[in-house]
């Protein structure tokens, strides 16, 4: 963010300014939050501490993580990127019933969230609650994202829960946007 600002800020026509614009919008609908100088100090502190969280979660300190992220949906509690790493980290501490009650959560407040929704077959597919999951992969294929981080996220879900035919589908879109120049 803090680069995609700088570069706008230095060459608002430049080249790579629609790419730039492009970050900071995915970047305030993915946090929720505003962008950049119309951050409040505490708010730039939440996106620091949601970060934080997250490398805990991608460097396998899970229960560290769950901490931080329980810490910040207790004073954030409409921040969903929180929830659904929280999701993900009760997952991986095998916190199943957990992880189901934060995604169910997050789903009644924001029904079409897709991380969420990928995370809803996820648990189902590992409570081998086969019909829910099954109803929940059916749902995730009838969406076609056109932000690529979302197909992504769709793409690996599919290959992780056994269905490799969708998830060919939807990486070969991403392969195809790549090799013709739209990444």
């Amino acid at each position: 963010e803090e680069y995609a600002s700088r570069y706008l800020e230095e060459s608002p026509a430049g080249p790579f300014a629609a790419e730039a614009v492009e970050l900071l919008e995915f970047l305030d609908l993915e946090l929720d939050l505003p962008i950049g100088s119309e951050r409040t100090k505490e708010e730039q502190q939440l996106v620091l501490r949601h970060q934080e969280a997250r490398e805990l979660l991608e460097n396998g300190e899970i229960e560290d993580a769950a901490k931080k992220l329980e810490a910040i949906i207790d004073d954030h509690p409409d921040f969903y990127a929180a929830q659904n790493n929280l999701a993900l980290a009760y997952f991986y501490l095998d916190r199943m019933e957990e992880a189901l009650f934060i995604t169910h959560l997050l789903l009644d407040r924001d029904p079409g969230n897709l991380h969420a929704l990928a995370n809803l077959a996820v648990i189902y597919t590992q409570l081998k609650r086969e019909q829910e999951a099954e109803d929940a992969l059916n749902y995730l294929r009838a969406i076609w994202p056109l932000q690529e981080e979302q197909m992504f996220k769709l793409a690996t879900t599919f290959g992780m829960l056994g269905d490799h035919e969708e998830a060919y589908r939807r990486f070969s879109v991403l392969v195809s946007h790549q090799m013709a120049g739209d990444m």
